[in-house]
């Protein structure tokens, strides 16, 4: 099946390999036109012109990739965007072997560094992800000695020797389809950059397909401090597949009967290769006590429905956003109905899909617990001691704090309404002594009648502030 890869990246530990754009034109013929760049792509030629002509070529050419017939050509990128190589896959009917070519060049001021071969290895394992193809080669020129020794860091293993109609005799090395290997692994603080630019992919790509160009809702995802934060409050999983990294899964559960998904995303380069589905199938191996599963999806994506329920989720629920889903597997208990409790222990205790609306919770010990996914419009909470709660990733507007102890509060990442609603934040007569207040949008804040003796913005005393506004204006 042909598809589009204008927006494919594939990161690795130290570069980016993604494909080429009619940016890349200056780039791309300096280095064609490098003396050591002795095995150009097909047809190249380094007059500008023809750089040009063969570039408007490939480009159009990524609208329509497959996988069972690849040619495709993708730039090596340095982090900060510099182009230093290029590689590419593409048919050599003239070696006579039935299995596409690939081709690799990088620029000599970064050669010795190991980066064809990371680049190559990351882009190998891409591509036999995509498809049926059973294996790559790699032909070198004697006695190209560097060539060669690309090819077997890459994992080319030497298979004697071809002979091209054109070109003549050339080593054959052989890349064999790797078994694919998913795991899921605990995400890092270290991943966070990662995982943002990951979700940043996602958005943009979800937004291209289903939402008119409209960016869907996932809270912050393009900040790193989100998926620290998903780490500490959830069971937050890298998808690795064949050692890349191809998508994210953050799972909350009681330790009980019911767990959630809060969220699966897939690599727009990984999408369509049944991804999702083993993942689903992992993590209800791996919490083997739990027999009810929720999640909700958004109602713009034509094939996200389809796809939870061929895998046992039913609707429960929907809006004009979303669609709420379970899925009961054996030993799943029915539906209890209950009325007073008093004097009991219920240390402990997993609800789900229980009604509390209106319920009243007095002299009742709650330390330790986790309230996730709930309706709490309204709630009334007083003469309670509630330190060191977090609230997170959770909608507070309207909410009032009324004569509490804020003493180490924290505010991080905030907004100031919901779906870019804004309501501005009203502080009155509050101890908010040694605060400190940092990148935080400020603009058309009001401070009336406040103690701002000591007061400091970015190093500089209000009070000398002031006396300069003073002197200034009489």
């Amino acid at each position: 099946m042909e598809r589009s890869l204008r927006a494919l990246r594939i990161p690795t530990a130290r570069l980016c390999v993604r494909t080429l754009s009619l940016a890349d034109l200056d780039a791309l013929h300096a280095l064609a036109r490098q003396s050591s760049i002795t095995d150009p792509p097909p047809g190249w030629a380094t007059s500008h012109e023809h750089c040009t002509a063969w570039l408007d070529r490939h480009v159009t050419q990524l609208d329509h990739f497959s996988p069972a017939a690849p040619t495709l050509f993708l730039a090596i990128c340095l982090p900060d965007g510099e182009l230093i190589g290029w590689l590419g896959i593409r048919p050599r009917p003239s070696a006579h072997l039935a299995m596409p070519e690939l081709l690799y060049a990088l620029a000599p001021a970064h050669r010795g560094k190991g980066y064809t071969s990371e680049a190559i290895r990351g882009a190998t394992r891409w591509f036999f992800a995509q498809g049926p193809v059973p294996a790559l080669m790699a032909l070198v020129k004697e006695p190209d000695t560097p060539s060669r020794r690309v090819a077997l860091a890459s994992g080319f293993a030497p298979r004697g020797h071809a002979v091209c109609d054109e070109g003549g005799r050339f080593e054959l090395f052989v890349l064999e389809r790797p078994a694919a290997v998913l795991t899921l692994e605990p995400v890092l603080d270290e991943d966070a950059t990662a995982l943002s630019a990951l979700l940043v992919r996602v958005a943009e790509h979800e937004a291209r397909h289903w939402l008119d160009g409209e960016s869907p809702f996932i809270p912050d995802h393009h900040l790193p401090a989100m998926h620290r934060f998903h780490r500490r409050t959830g069971d937050y999983r890298k998808i690795v597949f064949d050692g890349m990294l191809a998508g994210v899964v953050l799972v909350s559960s009681s330790g009980r009967e019911h767990a959630r998904i809060e969220l699966l995303y897939l690599d727009p380069a990984h999408q369509g290769l049944g991804l999702g589905g083993q993942v689903l199938k992992r993590i209800e191996e791996e919490y083997p006590q739990v027999h009810t599963w929720s999640l909700d999806t958004t109602r713009h994506s034509a094939r996200n429905l389809p796809f939870y329920q061929r895998h046992g989720y039913v609707v429960t629920g929907e809006d004009e956003d979303e669609y709420y889903l379970v899925k009961h597997l054996p030993g799943a208990a029915g539906l209890r109905e209950g009325c007073d409790f008093r004097a009991t222990n219920l240390r402990g205790a997993d609800f789900n899909e229980v009604d509390l609306s209106q319920a009243s919770i007095s002299n009742s010990g709650m330390a330790d617990t986790c309230i996730r996914n709930a309706g709490l419009q309204r709630l009334l909470v007083t003469n309670c001691n509630v330190s060191d709660a977090t609230f997170g990733n959770s909608r507070l507007d309207g909410l009032a704090l009324h004569h509490v102890s804020l003493g180490g509060a924290r505010i991080d990442h905030c907004h100031l309404g919901w779906a870019g609603e804004r309501k501005p934040l009203t502080v009155h007569a509050s101890d908010l002594g040694g605060s400190h207040i940092v990148g935080c949008n400020l603009r058309d804040v009001r401070i009336e009648g406040c103690d701002t003796a000591g007061l400091i913005i970015d190093g500089v005393p209000l009070a000398a502030l002031q006396a300069a506004y003073r002197a200034l204006h009489g």
